[in-house]
Formats: C-alpha cells, sequence, structure tokens
C-alpha cells in the first residue's frame, strides 16, 4: 500500500472514530474516546500533506458537539452535581408500582393523571389531600422535584422512610439523595448513596455509579 493510500485510510478511519463519538451521549464517555483518538494519532510524528485534514475533521466534530450541547466547557471537566441529577432522575419507573394497586384512592388517581399531564401544582394539592397515603407522598416528592423545589421535596420522602417498611421506601431513599445532590448538600447525598450501594434493592448498582462519578469531579 503506498504511503498516499495509507494516509487516506488513516484519514477514513478517524472521521469514523470521531462520530462514532457524537453518538455517545454520555459526555464522559466522549471526552474518553476524543482522548483515546488524540493519543492514537499524536504517535504517529510524520508530517504530511493530508494532516489539515485531520485537523479540519477534529474541528468541526468538536463545533458539532458544542451545537448539539453534548460538550462546552465540560469537555474537560467532570458533570455537574445538575447533570447527574438529570441523568439519574426517572420517575416514570415509578408508575407501574402505583397503577398496579388493586383499589387506588380517588385523589391519587386524580393527581396521577393530573401529574401525567404535566400539571405539577395542581398533582401536589390532589395529593396533599390524601396525607396518610405513601404513594400520594412519593408523587408529591417527584413533582415537587419536577418543579425543582428540591428542598420542600425532601420532606415527602423522608416522611416515606420514617415510615419504616413499606413498598417506597427504596424510591424515597434514591430519590431524596438526587434531591441532596441537586441541592449541592453533598455530603448527605454521599451518605445516603453509599447507604443504598451496600444494600438489596434495584438502585444499588446506580448509587455505586453516581458515588463513582461524583469522585470524579
Amino acid at each position: 500500500m503506498t504511503a498516499q493510500n495509507t494516509d487516506l485510510t488513516n484519514d477514513a478511519r478517524f472521521q469514523q472514530e470521531m462520530f462514532e463519538a457524537i453518538k455517545d451521549e454520555r459526555k464522559r464517555e466522549i471526552r474518553k474516546t476524543l482522548d483515546q483518538i488524540h493519543r492514537k494519532n499524536s504517535g504517529n510524528t510524520r508530517i504530511n500533506i493530508y494532516s489539515w485534514k485531520l485537523q479540519a475533521v477534529a474541528a468541526a466534530v468538536v463545533i458539532l458537539l458544542i451545537s448539539g450541547g453534548l460538550i462546552g466547557d465540560s469537555l474537560t471537566n467532570t458533570p455537574t452535581n445538575q447533570a447527574l441529577y438529570t441523568e439519574y432522575f426517572s420517575p416514570e419507573n415509578s408508575l407501574l408500582s402505583v397503577r398496579s394497586q388493586e383499589f387506588i384512592d380517588t385523589k391519587l388517581k386524580e393527581g396521577m393523571r393530573f401529574y401525567e399531564q404535566g400539571k405539577y401544582s395542581e398533582a401536589i394539592i390532589s395529593f396533599q389531600a390524601d396525607p396518610n397515603n405513601l404513594a400520594a407522598k412519593l408523587y408529591t416528592g417527584f413533582s415537587l422535584m419536577k418543579l425543582e423545589k428540591f428542598e420542600q421535596a425532601e420532606l415527602p420522602f423522608m416522611e416515606i422512610i420514617e415510615n419504616k417498611d413499606n413498598l417506597f421506601i427504596d424510591q424515597a431513599e434514591w430519590n431524596l439523595g438526587l434531591c441532596y445532590l441537586s441541592g449541592d448538600k453533598v455530603s448527605k447525598a454521599e451518605q445516603l448513596f453509599a447507604k443504598i450501594s451496600t444494600g438489596n434493592t434495584v438502585y444499588n448498582k446506580d448509587a455505586r455509579n453516581i458515588l463513582q462519578e461524583m469522585k470524579e469531579k
């Protein structure tokens, strides 16, 4: 293979690797991929007329990533607390456990309808009309989180946790930790995630992952 063909092959491979990075939604993985590509190509010290193409492709990819909101200042920084919160907050996973109840309270049903319509303030009013219903408390917390009222959301989750043995305690602990994280109560978040990570719940793996990402900050 001639030197020119080798350069063209390397050029094509480089472009493919760069655009594969665009498909990766997680900023941390994108940074890792870009770093690997940089190290791979920095080993080739031979200067040739095709090197400007590699630089142009790299610049174009960075522009695309920035315009797509995938990187910015975060290219060299780890995710913020808010970014981690956004990544791990997924209350929709709890809908099934509420709907699966054989008998569902009228106010809870009304609140759930508002919640699914994105009318979180109205949902809170309906949920709070049934103060002893733990499912209503859970979704009061979720609604407040959707409204970014994280400190207020802590209370219904803590009330569920204090109730001890119930169906929603795992979800309450996890989302309380996310409230702490988004509210920059990092120490409290770390303590709670550490507790969850050693437990036998569906959140233990996520807790370990988020703790690792917090340490990388």
